[in-house]
């Protein structure tokens, strides 16, 4: 039976496989944080996911955007209520934040999706060096991925 989260304009696990697809810039992070270095390091790993992970990365999205949906979470409310291609392109950006959180450390990634931080809007703070911790991931990409 569809839900009216099956009907909503954006797909979550399409969009999470063209991301899987698509080199890594880097541009959900703030041209101030990252570095050449930290963005090749994420397009390595990148490339080197398996079609598993790719698709494990896909249905995990899927996971967080239904619970978000359900949540009624302000951010995934924004990105399906736009009238725009703004909300697609926000979703965009959120999942490649994703992408790099589950290519740093796909297992914390995982753990990650059993607690509630899928059910909520996500916590966004600064960290004592005054760097953007989106969702509990910190913005400062040499500390979350070297």
């Amino acid at each position: 039976m569809k839900t009216p989260y099956d009907s909503l304009p954006l797909i979550p696990t399409i969009i999470a496989d063209a991301v899987c697809g698509l080199p890594y810039t880097g541009q959900e992070i703030s041209v101030h944080l990252r570095s050449a270095s930290d963005v090749e390091r994420v397009e390595s790993r990148r490339r080197a996911m398996t079609p598993e992970q790719r698709r494990e990365f896909a249905d995990l999205c899927e996971v967080r955007c239904r619970a978000a949906y359900k949540a009624e979470a302000e951010w995934f409310l924004k990105c399906v209520r736009s009238k725009t291609n703004a909300g697609r392109d926000r979703l965009y950006l959120w999942i490649a934040h994703w992408l790099t959180a589950y290519l740093h450390d796909p297992e914390a990634y995982r753990e990650r999706m059993g607690s509630d931080l899928v059910f909520r809007n996500p916590p966004v703070r600064r960290d004592t060096r005054g760097v953007l911790v989106i969702d509990g991931i910190s913005c400062d990409m040499a500390s979350e991925i070297g």
